[in-house]
């Protein structure tokens, strides 16, 4: 390929970048998935909006559903909690605060703050089973998800502080095929980039996977950044889209920002 056709296809792909950068999608309340489907015959994540969740200051009618690049999750102030006792899966001591998204959508509601699933329900019955791990992190702070159960008892799905190793891989979570939702906790206002790789299992435990990174906005003040970091990470996936590679795209529409 000549450097003069290259130039211009960079050139594109980077001009691409900044207007999807520009047109990303503000999910900030109501119910939300991160969800998995077969699309184009492999696996794909992507947000799945129910119906009234709050987009880009919207409420929605319907529902909609984008791609991990197309949209972000804003946990706001009201999403501020303070912990009484020492809280392991964020490395937090007593009197300290973390910013929450909660797994009980009444709670949710009441913090202002986004009531966050993982669904699996678009799989279909080939599939028995599917894995989410966090294989990639970036954030001014610590992040962990986690569930409790009916007798009180906390068990970390996954977590960026490890007690014994610090390693944030450590811990995958396997789900049945449904829905469900888990408490989620970030240290630090600002922007955290979470890299999550989905394997779902097939009766015959064949399998399928899919990388993506789904952003999260921490603190009502912290604004979505246009990085020349992720102009580059734009710039690549655009220009293996020009030459036949990648395969993710738009799934549904969004009220667009004002």
């Amino acid at each position: 390929m000549k450097k003069t056709t290259l130039f211009m296809l960079g050139l594109f792909a980077l001009t691409q970048a900044h207007v999807a950068q520009a047109a990303l999608t503000e999910f900030s309340a109501g119910h939300g998935d991160i969800g998995l489907a077969i699309e184009e015959g492999g696996l794909e994540l992507h947000y799945h909006f129910e119906d009234n969740a709050v987009l880009n200051g919207q409420v929605q009618t319907g529902e909609s559903e984008l791609g991990p690049d197309e949209a972000y999750v804003r946990v706001g102030d009201g999403g501020l909690v303070t912990v009484t006792g020492d809280f392991d899966p964020l490395n937090l001591e007593a009197g300290n605060s973390y910013f929450l998204l909660s797994a009980n959508g009444t709670d949710a509601d009441a913090a202002g703050v986004p009531f966050l699933g993982i669904a699996t329900e678009e799989l279909g019955g080939d599939f028995s089973s599917a894995t989410f791990e966090l294989t990639s992190f970036s954030g001014p702070g610590e992040f962990a998800a986690w569930q409790v159960d009916s007798q009180g008892t906390l068990n970390v799905a996954m977590q960026t502080f490890d007690a014994m190793n610090e390693d944030f891989g450590e811990i995958v979570q396997s789900v049945s095929i449904g829905h469900d939702h888990y408490f989620m906790g970030f240290t630090e206002a600002g922007v955290y980039n979470l890299g999550i790789t989905a394997t779902a299992v097939r009766s015959d435990l064949s399998t399928e996977t899919d990388f993506a990174t789904f952003r999260f906005a921490v603190g009502s003040a912290t604004a979505i950044p246009e990085p020349s970091s992720m102009a580059a990470v734009a710039l690549g996936t655009g220009l293996l889209g020009l030459v036949g590679g990648g395969r993710r795209r738009k799934r549904g529409t969004a009220p667009k920002q004002s």
